[in-house]
Parts: C-alpha cells; sequence; structure tokens
C-alpha cells in the first residue's frame, strides 16, 4: 500500500481544479459540487490507471454531460410512476432517475450519482450507487459524502474483502466477493470481476 499511495501522491500533486468547468453545473443546475468532489473529479479524469487486470471506471465527462444532458436519460423521468416499494431506500426519493442526480461514474450500468435532491432524511450531494440495468432501477448504497464513502471502501481493504495490488505502476483492484451488490460498492470508481 505505501508504493501505491507514493505514486498517488505524486500523480495529484500535479492536479490543479480548474473551477470553470464546474461553473456550468452551479449556474444552469443550481448545484454547489463539494471540494472533495471536484478534487476526485479531476483526479480520476487525469490519472491513468488502467491495465487489462483492472478495470477503473471513466467518470462521466463534464463536457460531455454539459451536451448532452436531455439525451443521457431521456425516458428516465417518464418511468418514475413504476418505481419498486421494495426497492425504495431511506435519504433517496423514491425515482428510477431525477435530474438532480448527477452522474460521475458508470459501469455496467450501475451508476454514481450526487443526489442533489435527496429525500428529508438524506444530505444534498450524497452519492448514491445505483443499479439501471433491465429498466428496474435499484438504489444499491447510499453515503453521506465521497469522503465516507471512500472511509467505507478503505474499511474493506483493510478487512481484506479487496485486494489492491501495484505493478509497474500500475493499480489492481479485486474484490472477494460473489456478490453483485457488494461488487457494485467497490464501483466507486474502481470494478474487477472474480
Amino acid at each position: 500500500m505505501e508504493q501505491i499511495e507514493k505514486l498517488f501522491k505524486k500523480e495529484i500533486s500535479q492536479i490543479d481544479i480548474d473551477n470553470e468547468r464546474f461553473s456550468w453545473f452551479e449556474k444552469e443546475l443550481g448545484l454547489i459540487i463539494s471540494e472533495e468532489v471536484k478534487f476526485f473529479w479531476i483526479c480520476c479524469s487525469s490519472l491513468k490507471m488502467e491495465n487489462s487486470e483492472c478495470y477503473i471506471s471513466p467518470l462521466v465527462d463534464l463536457d460531455y454531460y454539459k451536451e448532452t444532458i436531455e439525451d443521457l436519460f431521456f425516458n428516465f423521468e417518464e418511468l418514475n410512476q413504476y418505481v419498486n416499494e421494495s426497492s425504495i431506500v431511506e435519504g433517496v426519493k423514491p425515482y428510477v432517475y431525477n435530474k438532480k442526480w448527477i452522474p460521475f461514474v458508470s459501469v455496467d450500468g450501475i451508476y454514481n450519482f450526487l443526489d442533489f435532491d435527496s429525500a428529508d432524511t438524506g444530505n444534498d450531494g450524497q452519492i448514491i450507487l445505483t443499479d439501471m440495468m433491465g429498466g428496474d432501477s435499484r438504489v444499491l448504497l447510499v453515503s453521506k459524502s465521497l469522503n465516507e464513502l471512500c472511509g467505507r471502501i478503505n474499511e474493506e481493504i483493510e478487512a481484506g474483502r479487496i485486494t489492491v495490488t501495484l505493478n509497474n505502476n500500475e493499480m489492481s483492484i479485486v474484490s472477494h466477493s460473489e456478490d453483485d451488490d457488494y461488487n457494485a460498492f467497490v464501483a466507486i470508481g474502481l470494478w474487477e470481476d472474480n
């Protein structure tokens, strides 16, 4: 882990957050994206940690999202009337999709959203992990913040349920679970099938 931390610190020390890239979200959508999320977005968009053994989930490109917001999830709002009651999670409004859910990571139909329209018991800007495969949207995980979610992933690494290795300056992350929902938990930015 020490070798991984050194590489990561070296890479992120060269990254500068360009707040202008985020100003559209704030002006047009009326959303305030936290500094921690901005930094994460810029870091993950800038770092090249992809190899044949490990797939690092691409963050949704800010410019692409801005240009395609109307088309990205064009039919999901119509499906909100069909929300499965058993899939409702505390802190998240019962939607299949909400315009104030901003996708920032996607892997095989699993989306990490910033939720800027949380339920009364939730937090604006919370992270929700949603499975949108097959037209039946399910919220798999809710975290109050990116820091909390990363902390949960660190706990999984320390418990040995996720393995992180570094070979030739390329990071590989493996989940040791047969549970798809658990593997989706790892999908905050990192995904690999067993």
